[in-house]
């Protein structure tokens, strides 16, 4: 038993070592030394690294990096990423890039059918960009959505059509079919 308790701690150990180490080379002022070190986490990353990697959102000054953190969420293909990432968007859907996380939901295909009602609050909360992404993702995860899940997103937007701003009616009206 004291074996597998001490490798346990090993593990842990070496999992804090790879986040403080990957977390200093995303905070590098060296654009080459991030971008690098996104390539890198690209085939050797982790789960725990993806809020620290959405950060650079906010963080970076760099266009290209921000570009490849986009074009990193959208090549993900580990189921456990997706609740990081709705944790993510829920804490940040006002930002303005939020939009771009929101469309590498669809684009990565990893299953967000769970958590269509995030989808749906981003939807009513957010612009016109915000709402067509959340839409794209809503209609592409309906086949595997539970159909109390998707009752409950309908009444959700049925309820807040008075939040629905004018731009967004056309839009409003065609997920509602959608989730007829």
């Amino acid at each position: 038993m004291q074996g597998m308790s001490m490798e346990k701690n090993d593990k842990t150990k070496a999992e804090k070592r790879f986040i403080i180490k990957t977390t200093e080379s995303l905070a590098s002022k060296n654009e080459e030394e991030v971008l690098s070190k996104l390539n890198e986490l690209m085939s050797t990353g982790k789960v725990s690294i993806i809020p620290f990697i959405l950060d650079l959102l906010d963080q970076s000054s760099s266009d290209k990096v921000k570009r490849e953190v986009i074009l990193f969420m959208s090549s993900l293909k580990n189921q456990k990423c997706a609740p990081v990432i709705i944790d993510y968007i829920l804490k940040n859907k006002s930002k303005e890039y939020i939009y771009q996380v929101i469309s590498s939901c669809w684009q990565s295909r990893l299953d967000y059918s769970k958590h269509l009602k995030a989808f749906v609050s981003c939807f009513i909360a957010g612009d016109y960009q915000i709402a067509l992404e959340s839409f794209t993702v809503i209609e592409e995860m309906l086949w595997r959505s539970e159909q109390t899940e998707i009752s409950e997103c309908r009444k959700t937007l049925i309820s807040n059509l008075s939040k629905i701003d004018t731009r967004k009616k056309l839009l409003y009206d065609e997920l509602i079919n959608v989730l007829s």
